[in-house]
């Protein structure tokens, strides 16, 4: 295989430093015809650097195992810290494939006014994952900071006091909610949940709320065993439907440059005016590794309504009450990409996600498609791993009635729509006129009957 060495262009340090022209020799190195690398040498420092520097790598790998394991960040996919033999391990499992790029918007273009509508497509088009996120939203990292904790703290209250929170009037869509879901024969009992209008507690009239006390219920507040959590689940629920209200703006002018018969500003008219704002503080348990499952946390769904805004999720030693990394490369959130692969999606702690919903696939005549998710349990050896993640839920009044714009049919609707992991769409909006409640009505008893045939 021997051929002649081609010469590797050598830049001196001081003439970098001089700002010597030294463009030639560079086109040399990493043209066409180079070799794409070069060196510089004269560097101040660097051999003694070097010298002390290297041989650290060979004590640093010769560490007892035990000493290693603790420098070690699966949450990175061990991407910071120590590394042996994970390289390709988190793709070996049946679940796992290549990541897609989440797309990424900046609050301060949503605030601007930017045309994103490109950017926009291309997270919850046919080609999308149905997801974004929005970065450099004022406050938000220390409003989730103080949130997340809370749930854990809430999740592990004395049961009597836990039972004071319980609202079975509007059947446990207000205060705390364990063991009350049924989506299959057995109840839910893989997490707990704490619900709230972060904007009003008390959203319509009393005639109204009294003859829709599951939609419009009275907020509930443990004033007395954790006072922090109500204005800390305002503030941060508060902050995440602004910023959800600005996206609306961009979603509308995208559906109206692309859909003829679609109501200029309806989207944003709609979420700026509503009253059907939902949060959930979610504490997810730990699970018996025994008992694993790809949906463990929680199952394959759609989110059903229109527009979901959610914090990234945050990992707890159950026990310890001790925030932690997530220890397990294969827990989290999972959405099915259209090609029909589960992706694994992480969101920056810094971030917030916000999800496209079945009811907005509708209302933009399938332009727009929400794509199943579901949340895989986390495990470590020793360890009870826990969950809190906040998402806000971000709907249209109840009676609002689901219809596809002008010159877009039911087909269209449909196209794009994935059927391996959820009850079909067509079988639960089955006709123009269907009002917001009467499709929750019927998609909640098709989970039902689905998840029994599991």
């Amino acid at each position: 295989m021997a051929q002649p060495q081609k010469r590797v262009v050598t830049l001196r340090y001081e003439d970098l430093v001089a700002g010597k022209d030294l463009t030639d020799e560079i086109f040399e190195a990493y043209g066409p015809d180079g070799l794409g690398a070069l060196t510089i040498s004269g560097i101040p420092g660097f051999v003694q650097q070097r010298e002390e520097l290297l041989p650290l790598g060979h004590k640093l790998a010769h560490l007892p195992e035990e000493k290693l394991a603790k420098l070690e960040d699966a949450e990175s996919l061990w991407n910071a810290g120590w590394s042996y033999g994970k390289e390709g391990s988190y793709v070996e499992d049946t679940m796992a494939q290549p990541q897609k790029r989440v797309v990424t918007l900046r609050y301060e273009d949503l605030v601007a006014g930017k045309d994103l509508t490109d950017e926009i497509f291309e997270a919850y088009g046919p080609d999308g994952l149905g997801a974004l996120t929005i970065s450099g939203i004022p406050g938000f990292v220390q409003q989730r900071e103080e949130l997340l904790p809370l749930g854990h703290k809430l999740a592990h209250l004395p049961e009597e006091k836990l039972a004071k929170l319980e609202d079975a009037e509007s059947l446990w869509n207000a205060g705390w909610s364990y063991g009350k879901e049924k989506f299959s024969a057995e109840p839910d009992t893989s997490k707990g949940s704490f619900y709230a209008n972060p904007l009003y507690d008390v959203a319509v009239s009393e005639e109204v709320r009294k003859s829709n006390l599951y939609a419009y219920p009275k907020n509930i507040w443990p004033k007395e065993d954790l006072p922090a959590l109500e204005p800390s689940f305002k503030s941060l629920g508060k902050t995440m439907y602004e910023v959800v209200v600005l996206l609306t703006k961009q979603i509308d002018a995208l559906v109206e440059k692309r859909i003829p018969g679609y109501k200029k500003g309806m989207l944003h008219e709609l979420i700026s005016t509503t009253k059907k704002i939902k949060g959930r503080l979610l504490y997810y348990y730990p699970v018996d590794k025994t008992k694993d499952k790809e949906d463990g946390w929680i199952g394959w769904h759609n989110d059903s309504g229109f527009l979901t805004a959610l914090t990234s999720a945050m990992f707890f030693d159950d026990d310890a009450a001790k925030a932690m990394p997530n220890p397990d490369p294969m827990g989290g959130l999972w959405i099915v990409s259209r090609g029909h692969d589960n992706v694994h999606v992480k969101i920056p702690s810094d971030h917030l996600a916000v999800q496209c919903g079945e009811c907005l696939q509708i209302v933009t005549g399938g332009l727009l498609v929400a794509t199943p998710h579901c949340v895989r349990p986390s495990f470590s050896e020793g360890t009870k791993v826990g969950r809190a993640t906040f998402p806000v839920f971000i709907d249209s009044d109840i009676h609002f009635k689901l219809e596809a714009p002008a010159g877009r049919s039911r087909d269209d609707v449909f196209e794009h729509t994935a059927r391996s992991k959820v009850p079909p769409l067509d079988q639960r909006w089955t006709h123009d006129g269907m009002t917001f409640s009467e499709f929750l009505k019927v998609s909640f008893e098709q989970y039902y009957t689905w998840n029994l045939k599991k």
